[in-house]
């Protein structure tokens, strides 16, 4: 994180207030992509295991390969041996909301209250 502040801090003063601009890393992007699909890693996962999963992840970012959830979750956990688990209120929330987004939330009417 030092390293990372310093070069961002350097650069600002070679390029000037305003001119250096940083986005999220290639693994925050991975484990955004897991998180928004409603899982999370296993409890108790091992240091080692994660830092498969982060060289993994950056080795793909070296290659321009940026992978959705459904890559990552088939091929780069399985490989990396992590075990990913649903979330199950995020499971409930969007079984939810597929059955009543054809309906219309605001329209819909529960039976027997018509």
């Amino acid at each position: 994180m030092q390293a990372n502040n310093f070069s961002k801090n350097a650069l600002a003063l070679w390029e000037g207030p305003g001119q250096v601009q940083t986005g999220p890393g290639a693994v925050l992007k991975a484990c955004l992509r897991i998180i928004e699909a409603g899982w999370y890693f296993e409890e108790g996962t091992s240091c080692y295991k994660i830092q498969l999963f982060i060289r993994f992840v950056i080795d793909l970012a070296r290659n321009d390969i940026y992978p959705n959830f459904e890559y990552l979750r088939d091929n780069v956990v399985p490989q990396c041996y992590l075990r990913l688990l649903e979330c199950e209120v995020l499971k409930k929330i969007r079984i939810l909301q597929e059955v009543l987004a054809p309906v219309g939330w605001g329209r819909y009417v529960p039976p027997g209250h018509a």
